[in-house]
Formats: C-alpha cells, sequence, structure tokens
C-alpha cells in the first residue's frame, strides 16, 4: 500500500490527483481469496473516514492497524 498525500496524476477519468494505491500479488489458485480481499478492500475506501484515517496515519504499523477489526484509532 502507497499513500501519496501530495496525490499522483493518474489520468483518472474525475481529473483528480490518487492518494491511495494498493498493490496485490496473489497466485492464479487463489483467484477466488484475491477477489475477496479486493471486494473487502474497496468498501473499506468507499468510507470517507477510513480514507482520512489512512492519510493521517504516520507509519505502516498506523496503516496496519486500520484494517485490523478493533484496530487503533488515530489521533
Amino acid at each position: 500500500m502507497g499513500i501519496s498525500r501530495q496525490g499522483i496524476q493518474f489520468d483518472a477519468n474525475d481529473g483528480e490527483a490518487v492518494n491511495i494505491v494498493a498493490v496485490f500479488g496473489t497466485p492464479r489458485k487463489h483467484q477466488k481469496q484475491h477477489m475477496e480481499l479486493l471486494a473487502s478492500l474497496s468498501r473499506l475506501l468507499q468510507q470517507q473516514q477510513t480514507r482520512d484515517r489512512l492519510m493521517q496515519a504516520r507509519d505502516s504499523e498506523e496503516v496496519v492497524s486500520i484494517f485490523i477489526p478493533g484496530g487503533s484509532s488515530i489521533s
């Protein structure tokens, strides 16, 4: 997962810069799990609160805590 506070121009349809990028590498035999993970991440990133917390994260531990149920909140 990469987070850019300045944003990256990505030629998006809406013209907005991209701030959060996620990359997955999974074996072909685990396509179902890959799709489930992608769907879960998509649902989480649709929430403004999740995106805000990711943008405020100070380090990778805080980023990981956002995706763990009951993870700590960023203050």
